[in-house]
């Protein structure tokens, strides 16, 4: 893919449900919640769980593309089965993540 996102980190920003760099720019990446509003009845708890969450993707695709290579190449190192249903998962999060429709 050779569109990338914006680096991380990213963080919950003062505004509660916005998600911004965490750099000294601040950049908004995205915001969940409208502070003032209840959308179909979503608490702000909940908003702000889903902005925390969003907000460590960055670190989240990093390690699990790291760690899908490393299980990789220990499992073959040492001729172990490679846990195929788990770096199923991990192929299909860092797809979804990059767009990959392969």
């Amino acid at each position: 893919m050779s569109t990338q996102h914006t680096p991380g980190p990213w963080a919950v920003g003062s505004k509660g449900g916005h998600i911004e760099t965490a750099n000294a720019w601040r950049m908004s990446i995205a915001i969940c919640y409208n502070k003032e509003s209840k959308a179909d009845g979503v608490s702000k708890e909940e908003f702000e769980a889903n902005a925390r969450l969003i907000a460590a993707a960055p670190e989240n695709y990093a390690c699990n593309k790291e760690l899908a290579k490393i299980v990789r190449e220990l499992c073959t190192a040492y001729g172990h089965p490679l846990p195929a249903a788990s770096l199923d998962r991990s192929d299909a999060a860092i797809a979804k993540a990059t767009g990959d429709k392969t």
